[in-house]
């Protein structure tokens, strides 16, 4: 699979955590928070990034590290927070494998 942190953006105006994958880098880390801005990837200002740089700032190779700064909330401290890539979870199967068609 691809290498992945496991979380969702929103880029209204900035890039906000909107969703923590359940098994990915961000949510077993516990440091990463849905609403956390991040402000920084591995010390390049987000500022003026369209989502296609972010991302590709954000990606790596398996394994490898990533360093997030990050705003949460209302407080002026940037946190620090370093990622290890892993490889993204198996897709849920929506559904459950019932008869269908009756």
């Amino acid at each position: 699979g691809r290498p992945v942190l496991g979380f969702s953006l929103n880029e209204d105006n900035m890039f906000s955590v909107t969703k923590l994958v359940p098994g990915g880098s961000a949510a077993r880390s516990g440091e990463v928070a849905v609403g956390d801005v991040i402000v920084r990837v591995n010390g390049v200002t987000v500022d003026g990034l369209s989502s296609k740089e972010l991302i590709a700032h954000i990606r790596g190779p398996p394994g490898s590290v990533v360093s997030l700064e990050l705003l949460r909330g209302d407080a002026e401290e940037v946190l620090t927070v370093e990622l290890h890539r892993g490889d993204a979870p198996p897709p849920r199967q929506e559904g459950g494998g019932g008869a269908s068609g009756r």
